[in-house]
């Protein structure tokens, strides 16, 4: 039997606009995706097997996960494998969740994209990444991100326009209210105010501050109107000084910005102390995550 350990990173959007609908319904969206040192882990222990491939999952969390079954899209992905690849392990997985399921920090999406990464390399099915995230549109529109594994220009409904280069360490504290929101409501709810396209190059050419402070997200004005209780908690927060606040995808969790590490401390504190339900961490964006597979 062999045993792996294997981090999977949460993300978060720098900003997200929302260009058009389409016919579908879907929205056409630009946005910028960076990972966080925020991790679950997959302890994963494989046996080799003359038959069918088979998998056990077991989540393990001390938070509050709202009975949302966090393990489905990896049955899922392995039965995808099994059904067209010569898979011939059977997989244990101990999945510890440290990223909190409901809260837009693409979770259930980077454990499917790290698992799939697996598969290909323990299996030796010599997929190319390119292929790799083709397929992971199957299973979910941000996967792509993590298995491209860099702060990358998301384009038309979570594709990879190109790389984002220039993200840096910035320390953010990480505020997510414990309240889930239906993406799909928040989504319908935007009718026809549309932004305009801006260019990679437009995007690229902007440092990471500029970034997150130049373009907003289109989504949190209509969660703020639509959930008074988050625009309360946003409320608290820019009273204790942030250079930026901004809330990640759409939603419910915040990232804020300090002018230094004692200012962001502070609010650290007083953030946990005031809302001891919510889910509040010091994190660090990055360019990229340690794939240790």
């Amino acid at each position: 039997m062999s045993q792996y350990i294997i981090p999977s990173p949460a993300k978060i959007n720098l900003f997200l606009k929302v260009i058009s609908r389409y016919a579908n319904n879907f929205h056409e969206i630009e946005s910028v995706m960076s990972c966080i040192d925020l991790y679950d882990y997959m302890e994963i222990k494989i046996t080799k097997t003359s038959t069918n491939s088979d998998i056990t999952i077991n989540t393990i969390s001390d938070l509050d996960i709202n009975n949302i079954n966090s393990d489905n899209i990896l049955y899922n992905i392995h039965q995808y494998f099994v059904d067209n690849y010569s898979i011939k392990y059977n997989f244990n997985i101990d999945l510890y969740k440290n990223i909190p399921l409901g809260s837009g920090l693409g979770g259930a999406s980077s454990n499917a994209a790290l698992f799939m990464i697996f598969l290909n390399k323990i299996c030796n099915l010599k997929i190319s990444n390119c292929q790799l995230q083709k397929i992971s549109f199957n299973f979910g529109s941000d996967i792509v991100f993590f298995i491209n594994n860099n702060s990358s220009i998301i384009r038309e409904c979570g594709n990879i326009s190109t790389n984002y280069n220039n993200s840096s360490k910035q320390n953010i504290l990480l505020i997510y209210p414990n309240i889930n929101i239906s993406t799909a409501k928040i989504f319908s709810l935007i009718g026809n105010k549309f932004s305009s396209k801006v260019s990679d190059n437009s995007i690229n050419n902007c440092n990471q501050l500029e970034l997150v402070t130049n373009f907003k997200n289109d989504l949190e004005n209509i969660v703020l109107e639509n959930y008074p209780e988050i625009a309360k908690v946003r409320q608290y927060i820019l009273e204790l000084n942030p250079a930026i606040l901004k809330m990640s995808g759409s939603g419910s969790s915040f990232f804020a910005i300090f002018n230094n590490d004692k200012q962001l401390n502070d609010a650290l504190t007083k953030v946990s102390d005031k809302y001891p339900d919510f889910f509040v961490k010091k994190c660090q964006i990055l360019q990229q995550y340690d794939q240790k597979i």
